[in-house]
């Protein structure tokens, strides 16, 4: 089992097509905890999607919803699950992700140890991105979403280094905890922006740090981010209905 953890903040229609996503799997053997804002008004997606699989909101304000070292230590320390999955809101999972995720992991777990499993992404271009999202009517799952996001797509780069953001990272949690990890990271204010370009990843860099660094897993199917532009975390956003 695995428990996916997803800090939602902005991106909502972004995290639809996740959602959607994730419904189409060939393997359900994973349960989604969406880290959102106690006043975001988009989430009956939770209704509409949850019954193909398991669903655990988890709701913030302001105070803490900033900082992204407050809730990934609130995932880690309440993970049930033999793996935990940081990833973001903006990416898309090919139907056999997690099939194909399973059966690697059975090989490379003793190898992998402590260190953060991390995979290549193929992002597209922002404009092209922010195109998709407004192609679709948000009233249903999108079926087919990773088939869709990969035609509509004209400029890719492929990403075959680990970038510094933490857009996919894979932990094993017993052998976090029998190493003594209980936090994902210790300064919650290190990145109290949030979304800010370079002090925004720095929780990430610091728990692959402490962890040993990074495992690649190169030979898995890529999933697809939907690039969009950054901004810093503003709670007055939540002063009024907004998606993107």
């Amino acid at each position: 089992m695995i428990d996916i953890c997803v800090l939602v903040y902005e991106f909502q229609k972004r995290f639809w097509w996740m959602l959607s996503s994730l419904r189409e799997q060939t393997n359900q053997n994973f349960i989604i905890h969406p880290s959102v804002h106690k006043q975001d008004t988009f989430y009956d997606m939770n209704i509409k999607i949850k019954n193909n699989f398991k669903v655990d909101m988890r709701e913030y304000n302001e105070a803490n919803f900033g900082l992204r070292g407050f809730v990934r230590n609130y995932d880690l320390a309440n993970c049930t699950s033999e793996w935990l999955l940081y990833t973001d809101a903006d990416v898309v999972f090919p139907k056999d992700f997690f099939e194909k995720l399973e059966a690697k992991l059975k090989v490379i777990k003793n190898d992998v140890g402590c260190k953060v499993i991390s995979i290549p992404r193929l992002t597209m271009d922002i404009d092209i991105g922010n195109h998709l999202v407004d192609s679709v009517e948000y009233n249903n799952p999108i079926e087919d979403a990773y088939l869709l996001a990969n035609k509509v797509s004209t400029k890719w780069s492929f990403r075959g280094r680990i970038s510094g953001a933490g857009y996919f990272q894979l932990v094993n949690i017993p052998l976090l905890k029998a190493a003594g990890v209980e936090r994902y990271v210790n300064n919650i204010k290190q990145d109290s922006s949030l979304m800010g370009k370079r002090e925004g990843c720095s929780s990430d860099i610091a728990f692959r740090t402490k962890l040993g660094g990074v495992y690649p897993v190169n030979d898995l199917p890529p999933i697809i981010h939907i690039n969009h532009y950054r901004k810093k975390f503003n709670p007055d956003m939540f002063k009024e209905p907004l998606c993107r």
